[in-house]
């Protein structure tokens, strides 16, 4: 049995993907579940205004729905179902600083079929600064679904819930490193259902104890599938696994650990950690970084400029027991 790396197998459905080859149902693969070294894992902590000002100054989102006519269609038919949702008053609460371009960000992943050429690029667009500076384009989709997470957590009840995941045509294998932690190093759809879980596939089946993940069931058009999104960098402990039926149960850490911060305003030369040091369990540990809760319209032009819809609690990061 040969058993490869998560990642070797993003970047060859990578290049499928971009190729418009299609992908066919095939033979079960064999994958071992690590740390995903090579995701893009920025978490924005403490230059999030100065992210949304540089992405305007630069036209970041023309740019790059130009390079992706499927990711400009997304995104454009998100825009008009978030403009639909806003005048028919079928959004929630949504939190201080929780913008329209975060609930777009949320419907081009929740309601397009975006969101699998993105997490694939995703999973391979950490390789290095330049890598992602040169070949990663959805750096505005990353910013402002990773940003509406972090939002949006609060407003999802308990902060950390129990959760499930079905997958087709691999086969999972627990990481072989000594601590049993892990990462899916993408942004991971979850339902509270078991049985929805389930209709996605039962090759392998994860149960999940996250206290990261954010319920957005209201910003997707699939509700029935009570989806809980997880975040690219929760680290999970493999509690058990079953080799017969590759079922997993993960438990949290509690922790969110990340390689990269703030490396688009950096560039090609930002310094990136070997190791995940930026690990954040806590609303001190975010106070320490200068995390700032809130955005701030500064680039007008691109924003919908709709009533004002947002309430006034805002986002933490503490993880609680269940």
């Amino acid at each position: 049995m040969v058993m490869v790396s998560i990642s070797i197998i993003s970047a060859s459905l990578y290049v499928l993907t971009l190729l418009g080859i299609p992908q066919v149902k095939c033979q079960i693969i064999d994958v071992v579940l690590d740390m995903a070294p090579t995701a893009f894992d920025d978490q924005y902590i403490g230059c999030e205004e100065t992210m949304v000002e540089k992405m305007c100054s630069t036209n970041l989102l023309v740019a790059e729905k130009n390079k992706d006519v499927f990711f400009k269609e997304s995104w454009e038919n998100a825009v008009s179902e978030w403009r639909r949702m806003v005048e028919e008053k079928k959004l929630p609460p949504l939190p201080k600083g929780f913008s329209d371009e975060h609930g777009i960000a949320l419907l081009v992943y929740t309601s397009s079929g975006t969101y699998h050429a993105f997490n694939v690029a995703v999973r391979i667009g950490g390789r290095s600064p330049e890598y992602y500076m040169q070949e990663f384009h959805f750096k505005v989709l990353h910013f402002y679904l990773t940003t509406a997470l972090r939002l949006l957590r609060e407003s999802c009840g308990p902060l950390c819930q129990t959760v499930y995941r079905g997958e087709y045509d691999i086969h999972f294998h627990p990481p072989t490193s000594s601590d049993k932690k892990m990462r899916f190093g993408q942004f991971t759809s979850t339902s509270t259902s078991k049985e929805v879980a389930k209709k996605f596939g039962k090759d392998s089946f994860f149960t999940l104890m996250t206290c990261f993940g954010v319920c957005v069931e209201k910003y997707s058009s699939f509700s029935y599938e009570q989806e809980v999104l997880l975040p690219v960098n929760e680290v999970f402990t493999v509690s058990s696994f079953d080799e017969q039926t590759h079922s997993f149960v993960l438990n949290s850490t509690r922790k969110t650990c990340s390689r990269y911060n703030c490396t688009y305003l950096e560039g090609p030369s930002a310094k990136v950690g070997t190791t995940y040091k930026y690990c954040y369990s806590s609303e001190a540990d975010l106070a320490k970084q200068g995390a700032k809760f809130g955005f701030h319209a500064l680039c007008e032009a691109s924003w919908l400029r709709f009533p004002a819809l947002r309430t006034q609690h805002s986002s933490s990061l503490t993880a609680q027991p269940i």
